[in-house]
């Protein structure tokens, strides 16, 4: 009898669906977006296949660049709701939204760090636009770019930020999360901007201009072995990866709008996930 159970037990084993065992890693489950589909601009997520888009946000006002805390159950996103742009926290659902920096600056482009304990973001309330940190809650605001930053995003590590800067012209960077030792790591003509890490920290996507219109590269996270993953018709930017690092999702105006897609992480098997009515950008992958 016991052996009879054992063989049992084997079979249903052998029998299981091969994907059962394959979720104990990061599984992607939605896309934040933007979209002017309806009108204004406004965020939505939808599934990984680009279907059951939902819209999150309503008027006055437009709502765009959405980021997800890494426990995928907020969104840190910009908004002129209130006649300024400023950056403003919701959860994962569209509720229970609010304003975490004020005026009369503006302040967009909100990353979180890997923790979720702080966010960065770009602000020109000193003058230039610089990178500053400030807790969750919007309290405890502290500069760390010394001169002109953009575009944060954190290291899965949480300990450095690469970022924009057009302090040699208008190239990534990066830095230690403090501010400190601050590195140039890309060195093309044109502009490099857009960067964003890979989810093991060895890669950055980004959007370069170099080639006379915008397309998507990586390079390592040291600058070196630069590789570009998208070329004309139309321009490419944007890059998000997945959580698993297996895909990249970005927006293009390869089929006459700009509109969001996802392909391999070496550029091969584009797919686009939206379409008109409206055009679709900043794409982010949830947790």
């Amino acid at each position: 009898m016991k052996s009879v159970i054992l063989l049992l037990v084997s079979t249903i084993l052998l029998c299981a669906p091969v994907g059962s065992q394959a979720q104990s890693g990061p599984q992607p489950s939605k896309i934040a977006f933007t979209s002017n589909r309806e009108g204004s601009q406004q965020i939505y997520v939808m599934n990984v296949d680009g279907s059951q888009a939902t819209r999150l946000t309503t008027p006055p006002g437009d709502n765009e660049i959405p980021t997800f805390s890494p426990d995928g159950r907020k969104i840190a996103f910009v908004s002129n709701r209130d006649g300024q742009t400023q950056i403003y926290l919701m959860f994962a659902d569209g509720s229970n939204v609010n304003r975490l920096t004020s005026g009369p600056a503006t302040n967009y482009a909100p990353a979180f760090s890997p923790d979720g304990r702080k966010i960065a973001f770009t602000s020109n309330r000193d003058g230039d636009f610089q990178i500053y940190l400030m807790d969750v809650d919007g309290s405890n605001v502290t500069l760390v770019t010394p001169g002109n930053g953009r575009d944060p995003s954190f290291s899965p590590d949480g300990r450095k930020i690469a970022f924009f800067s057009n302090r040699s012209g208008g190239q990534i960077h990066i830095m230690n999360s403090d501010g400190s030792n601050v590195r140039q790591l890309s060195t093309f003509r044109g502009e490099s901007y857009d960067p964003t890490f890979s989810p093991d920290g060895g890669k950055i996507a980004f959007t370069s201009n170099r080639g006379g219109n915008e397309q998507i590269y990586t390079m390592n996270a040291d600058g070196s072995n630069v590789i570009g993953l998208t070329r004309p018709p139309g321009t490419n930017a944007r890059p998000a990866f997945s959580p698993d690092g297996g895909k990249i999702a970005f927006t293009s105006t390869r089929d006459g709008s700009l509109q969001i897609y996802v392909m391999n992480t070496d550029g091969s098997n584009v797919i686009r996930l939206t379409g008109p009515p409206g055009e679709s950008t900043y794409p982010v992958f949830g947790p």
